[in-house]
């Protein structure tokens, strides 16, 4: 239920345009900003696997650190690696797995879900984007590196 109310708001803000509404330019661009951060969250959280549900459920690691590894810039020695995989084995049972497979379950589904009500709004805001990309010296793009930034609409369309 939480989805099928936020995600539709979130869709609302993507494609909302400076004139559309009288209120501040930079408010318009944080809420859209937020809504795209919303829909990435929800797409990546999809990404999970058992292994990093449980292990994140227990308290065996952090989401900053997952970030960091995926990044390149902190990576786990072959010693940690079995300490964390004897640890998670240590504390996890049959009913926390089950947990953690019904929990990457869901996160599949909400995902799904939310890329089927946003998706029109989605692919909208990407075409335009990609168009405005696309037309050289057009005085729209203020910063041409912002057209591809990760948390923008081609960020979100690709994380879906």
């Amino acid at each position: 239920e939480f989805i099928e109310e936020t995600v539709p708001l979130a869709a609302q803000y993507i494609n909302l345009a400076k004139t559309d509404i009288q209120a501040v330019p930079s408010m318009i661009t944080d809420a859209k900003t937020a809504a795209f951060g919303y829909l990435i969250a929800i797409f990546e959280g999809a990404s999970w696997s058992v292994e990093h549900v449980l292990s994140f459920s227990l308290g065996l690691s952090s989401e900053q650190r997952q970030t960091q590894q995926q990044s390149g810039k902190k990576r786990q020695s072959s010693k940690s690696k079995k300490r964390h995989q004897e640890k998670l084995q240590e504390t996890s049972n049959d009913t926390r797995r089950a947990n953690a497979e019904m929990e990457c379950y869901h996160r599949g589904q909400v995902a799904c879900r939310a890329t089927e009500i946003a998706w029109e709004s989605l692919q909208r805001a990407a075409q335009t984007t990609l168009m405005k990309a696309a037309s050289t010296g057009d005085e729209t793009v203020d910063d041409p590196l912002s057209i591809m930034d990760g948390e923008g609409p081609i960020g979100c369309v690709c994380a879906s």
